[in-house]
C-alpha cells in the first residue's frame, strides 16, 4: 500500500514538473517583457525565462565549441543577445541589484558564443554560468 501511493506521488511530482516546464515562455517576447520597465513579478518570470532559454542554448553551445563552429554559436547567441540587452535595460529598478545573478548568467552563457568565436575561456565560461545560474534560481 505505502509503495503504491509512493509511486502514485512520483507520477503526479513528475506530471507537474513536466506542466511547469511547459509553462515557461520560450523568450522575453513571449512572456511581453521587452520594451517596457519591469516589476519584482517582471523579474522572476523573466529569471526562469532567462534561465530556461539559457540552460537549452548549453548543448548547442557545446556542440558548436567541439566542432569550431565559431559563426554557428554567434548566430545561435542571437536570442540571447536580445535577452541580455532586455536585462540591461532593466539598470534603474529597485529589483535590478538582487537579480543581478541572472543577468551576470545571461552574460556568461553569451560569453560561451563568443569564446567559442574566439576560440578561448569557454570552460571558464560555463562555470561562471552555472554558478550565477543557481544563484538566480535560488530567488
Amino acid at each position: 500500500m505505502k509503495r503504491a501511493l509512493l509511486c502514485m506521488l512520483a507520477v503526479i511530482a513528475v506530471a507537474a514538473c513536466g506542466k511547469s516546464e511547459q509553462a515557461v515562455p520560450k523568450s522575453l517576447a513571449d512572456a511581453n517583457l521587452e520594451g517596457r520597465q519591469w516589476n519584482e513579478d517582471d523579474f522572476r518570470l523573466a529569471a526562469h525565462v532567462s534561465m530556461k532559454q539559457a540552460a537549452d542554448l548549453q548543448p548547442v553551445f557545446v556542440d558548436y565549441w567541439k566542432r569550431g563552429d565559431a559563426t554557428g554559436a554567434v548566430n545561435a547567441s542571437d536570442p540571447l543577445l536580445v535577452t541580455l540587452q532586455a536585462w540591461n535595460d532593466q539598470h534603474d529598478s529597485r529589483y535590478a541589484e538582487r537579480f543581478r545573478p541572472c543577468k551576470l548568467a545571461v552574460s556568461y552563457a553569451m560569453e560561451q558564443a563568443i569564446a567559442t568565436y574566439h576560440g578561448y575561456g569557454f570552460d571558464t565560461a560555463t562555470s561562471r554560468f552555472e554558478e550565477n545560474r543557481k544563484a538566480c534560481l535560488a530567488l
